[in-house]
């Protein structure tokens, strides 16, 4: 079960934006409504906005045809998105992370492509890996390098090509397994 969003490219980032910084913030213990509250998404979407965005839309209508649902993090003047997204990424059966060049940087410290990866791998969210830089390359975040290694399996979508055809496929494997 994953989640999404990223840094203020992504679903996170977008969350980071919206926060007041006279506000007080809250942790992300105190965001979570219980589960029968509301609805739980198939599929969590973690990416940076500015890297990612149009492959992160491209891949929540592909799995929306599938008749899945998905969260993708979306930047709306007044909403909570510290406590959207602590919510989808809690309840989410997996996380879909569109891991581009800047994917795990440290951006606001509250809500991040960073605090997303690390959740899910810590509270051993199914995951599903999208490699969106070249094989052979590194992350930006050193951190992120290192704990998303080449011997994880992942499938290749570098921006701007089309989707790779595997991969609905992988998510829908990964979801029916777990």
């Amino acid at each position: 079960s994953l989640p999404l969003p990223a840094d203020t490219e992504g679903g996170a980032g977008a969350a980071e934006q919206q926060l007041d910084a006279a506000a007080p913030l809250r942790g992300v213990a105190d965001a979570i409504v219980p589960t029968a509250a509301r609805e739980q998404d198939d599929v969590f979407i973690s990416f940076r906005f500015g890297e990612a965005k149009t492959e992160a839309l491209a891949l929540k209508a592909a799995l929306e045809e599938l008749g899945l649902s998905v969260f993708l993090s979306a930047v709306s003047a007044g909403d909570d998105l510290q406590h959207k997204i602590a919510n989808a990424l809690f309840d989410c059966r997996m996380a879909v992370l569109l891991a581009s060049r800047t994917y795990g940087t440290v951006t606001n410290g509250l809500f991040d492509t960073n605090r997303e990866l690390n959740f899910v791998l810590s509270k051993k969210k199914p995951y599903c890996l999208v490699r969106m830089i070249p094989f052979g390359s590194d992350w930006e975040a050193r951190e992120t390098t290192l704990a998303l290694p080449d011997s994880i399996m992942q499938c290749l979508w570098l921006p701007g090509t089309p989707m790779p055809p595997e991969l609905l496929s992988d998510v829908t494997t990964k979801l029916d397994a777990g």
